[in-house]
């Protein structure tokens, strides 16, 4: 009769830790060596694979021992290698890009057999899902064509983040910008704050080598949206805002124009950031908080009952541009952020020359919005500068975040849209020559599409074709009817109207000159 001890023995789960998942941190931590340590792997989950029993006859966590078996080959491929390194061995990328699918598979597989109600499954499902997404942007590390232009001191774990917030390598700027060049009794690392980080200026040099430029720290995810995001197409958990600003400026460039800032990704005091420009300029638009009126308040007052917990009701007021003012002796008050015009000619109006300047930068940057799906273009979204006595202007669109979301198939109809959030012009209702050269020349696989690919999603690029159509054949059409303007100065619609006369005759919300401007423009001649 057999020892019952020794029977039992069998069906004890093994405890040994297997020398691959034994917790090593003097490399975890070298995050250019792995993908993800087996040990952390572990710590998701939130257990260790079971033991094998009755001497490794009966086999146990299969499926989580291939996922951790197929890690380790992964880690094994990228072990002592910096991102850049792999670009100059191509069946290295191969051999990688095989593996990385493989633990895909596996991990997949994996989540099939722990898709349980359960919090346990859940938890180990979405530990798994987690490598899965780690792994698939580790491909896309592996097939960007700029991976052989990263230095050597970019670990994986940086250019995953780059990844992760849908960065081509191309697009960052390694060698310009070091934080050493900083002059940091000019820069100013609050300069202002955004709808979800804090702007920093920062200079460049010093004296008059001295650049001046803001940095926007760039988010994996948007957890402060406004209300045109949803509205729009953005993807909260990957917005990947700065390639939005960089394509903005590209499609600018293909229209002949020079009104969108141009941008580019660095990394700043160690966080991933776009780098814009700094727009000289006055903005001729700035919010104000007026009180709410009284079906305002009622709105307000029927949102924060409908709405629990408050904060979800504060998220949705804000959205509306509705904010809470503390006015002390702990009461509040609500207020109405709305748009104001002011005077960036400050008092002296322009010459008609700067006039029409002015008229010109205005069209082409209602082109490039359209173009680029633009949503938010407000009066606080570009700056206007001029030299009066060569009656020249520049205007410069900032804040380019808005743009390119996969709903906005059509340019809309003229805001500002409540509902939506939306803040433009809709088509433009006139064009400048170069604009109108370039628009209808432009061919969509060849120029427009090379410029998009890689920086925007599939559905991204998609509804930007739609709007390309649209607008080629709007610029055709304003062509037949005599609409395109050759000389700003001399100009005469059909109608023989001036640029001027012919603006100001349309709607107040067609155009940017006629909605922020006009008003502050009669000429010093007249």
């Amino acid at each position: 009769m057999p020892n019952w001890k020794v029977f039992k023995s069998a069906f004890k789960r093994t405890t040994t830790t297997p020398p691959e998942l034994v917790r090593q941190p003097d490399i975890e931590r070298q995050v250019h060596e792995q993908l993800l340590t087996s040990q952390d792997l572990i710590d998701q989950v939130g257990s260790r694979p079971k033991g094998d029993r009755l001497g490794g006859l009966w086999k146990m966590s299969q499926r989580y021992k291939q996922v951790q078996e197929s890690l380790g080959e992964v880690n094994e491929v990228l072990k002592g290698s910096a991102p850049s390194g792999l670009a100059e061995d191509e069946e290295a990328r191969k051999a990688l890009k095989t593996k990385l699918e493989a633990l895909i598979e596996k991990a997949e597989t994996y989540i099939g057999a722990h898709s349980k109600d359960k919090e346990s499954q859940r938890r180990k499902a979405g530990a798994m899902q987690a490598l899965i997404d780690r792994a698939k942007l580790a491909i896309a590390v592996v097939d960007d064509p700029g991976l052989g232009d990263l230095p050597e001191d970019v670990t994986l774990t940086t250019a995953l983040q780059m990844k992760r917030c849908g960065v081509l390598f191309k697009d960052v700027d390694f060698e310009n910008f070091s934080d050493e060049e900083i002059d940091p009794e000019e820069t100013d690392n609050e300069f202002g704050s955004g709808n979800a980080n804090t702007v920093a200026k920062l200079v460049y040099g010093k004296d008059e080598e001295a650049r001046t430029l803001i940095f926007k720290p760039e988010p994996e995810v948007d957890r402060n949206p406004l209300l045109a995001q949803k509205k729009m197409g953005i993807d909260l958990e990957a917005p990947h805002y700065g390639e939005r600003n960089i394509a903005s400026h590209a499609l600018d460039k293909l229209l002949g124009g020079s009104t969108v800032v141009e941008s580019r990704m660095v990394v700043h005091d160690g966080t991933l950031g776009l780098l814009m420009d700094k727009a000289d300029g006055k903005m001729p638009g700035e919010r104000a908080k007026d009180d709410v009126t009284e079906p305002q308040q009622r709105y307000i007052d029927t949102v924060l009952e409908n709405n629990k917990p408050r904060e979800a009701a504060i998220r949705l007021l804000k959205a509306m541009e509705f904010v809470e003012v503390d006015v002390g002796d702990g009461k509040t008050t609500w207020k109405k952020v709305a748009p104001r015009y002011a005077d960036p000619f400050e008092g002296k109006p322009p010459s008609d020359k700067l006039k029409a300047s002015v008229q010109q930068q205005l069209c082409g940057l209602e082109w490039a919005d359209a173009l680029s799906g633009q949503f938010d273009r407000h009066g606080e979204n570009y700056l206007i500068s001029f030299d009066r006595e060569k009656g020249t202007c520049t205007v410069t669109g900032i804040d380019n975040d808005l743009a390119f979301g996969d709903k906005t198939t059509e340019i809309p109809e003229p805001g500002p849209d409540p509902l939506t959030g939306y803040n433009g012009v809709g088509l433009p209702v006139i064009v400048d020559r170069t604009t109108y050269d370039r628009m209808t020349a432009l061919d969509w696989t060849k120029d427009v599409l090379p410029t998009l690919d890689g920086r925007l999603t599939v559905s991204e690029i998609s509804a930007t074709k739609s709007r390309f159509d649209a607008l080629k054949k709007h610029a055709i059409e304003l062509g037949k009817k005599g609409f395109v303007v050759d000389n700003w100065q001399t100009w005469r619609s059909p109608t023989d109207q001036t640029v001027t006369e012919f603006l100001d005759s349309q709607s107040s919300t067609n155009s940017y000159y006629k909605r922020d401007i006009h008003e502050h423009t009669t000429s010093e001649e007249e």
